[in-house]
Parts: C-alpha cells; sequence; structure tokens
C-alpha cells in the first residue's frame, strides 16, 4: 500500500470514528457489496457498540481490507462519508491530548461562519448558588472589552 492510499484510509478513519453508527457501517456494505466483510470483521460493530478503545483499529482493519480487495469501493466509502458529514473533521487543539471528547447533538456543531471576537456564550445550572460565579463571568467580559 502507497503513503498517499495510506494517509486517505487514516483521514477516513478519523471521520467515521468521529460521526458513524451501526446504521451507516449497513449502508456501506450495501453500497459497495461488502456487506460481509463488515458484519463479520471481528469486532468492528462490537467495538463501536460498546464504545470500546479498539473501535478506531478496527475501522482502519477494514478501510484498509476494502482498499485491498476494490479500490472503487473505497472511493464509494469517501463519497458517502464526504457527503454525510461534510468537512467535519477538523483538529483544533493547542496540544495532542490523550483522549478525545466528540460532542454528537448539534448544539455543540461549530458554525461555519466567522468568529464574534466580543461574543461569550454561558451555559451552566439557572441556581441561585451559581449567581455569583455568573457575574464573576459578567464582570471579567466587561473588563475585557
Amino acid at each position: 500500500m502507497d503513503k498517499a492510499l495510506g494517509n486517505r484510509i487514516i483521514a477516513l478513519r478519523q471521520r467515521i470514528v468521529a460521526n458513524f453508527n451501526q446504521g451507516h457501517w449497513e449502508e456501506i456494505g450495501l453500497l459497495t457489496g461488502l456487506s460481509e466483510l463488515i458484519t463479520k470483521y471481528p469486532r468492528l460493530l462490537r467495538s463501536l457498540y460498546w464504545n470500546d478503545e479498539d473501535y478506531a483499529g478496527n475501522v482502519l482493519g477494514v478501510l484498509r481490507r476494502v482498499a485491498e480487495e476494490d479500490p472503487r469501493a473505497l472511493r464509494a466509502v469517501e463519497k458517502y462519508v464526504e457527503e454525510r458529514f461534510p468537512g467535519e473533521s477538523e483538529y483544533v487543539s493547542a496540544k495532542p491530548a490523550d483522549r478525545t471528547i466528540t460532542f454528537a447533538p448539534h448544539v455543540f456543531r461549530v458554525p461555519d461562519t466567522g468568529v464574534e471576537a466580543d461574543l461569550v456564550a454561558v451555559m451552566m445550572p439557572l441556581r441561585t448558588e451559581f449567581d455569583r460565579v455568573y457575574k464573576a463571568i459578567r464582570l471579567a467580559c466587561k473588563a475585557r472589552a
């Protein structure tokens, strides 16, 4: 396997791990004719279901097998991922972390629009015991403005 193909597979794995559920894998199987490879690959769907640490490795293994068996099928997987999860794979961090947290609810999606430098959002419980915390945040924002 050449380096360029390896890089494509690794990038694809990242997006799949961040977004896929069992239904997506079943659709990929139907689109590529590789349903048996997906359902019989050791631990792929089980590790997805249980959110096991080896899921990313299993995804990598399946994608490698897909590329080896049918390069056109790999392109179909790439197209499927791009259509359903366009440009959603972006790593933004000041330093690498041992653990990655992926937020699935739409409320946590990062918008494509520019950043408003003077906008602050606070998410916290609405209880009087947090009034001092909120006031401190508000004062800090006013001091920064």
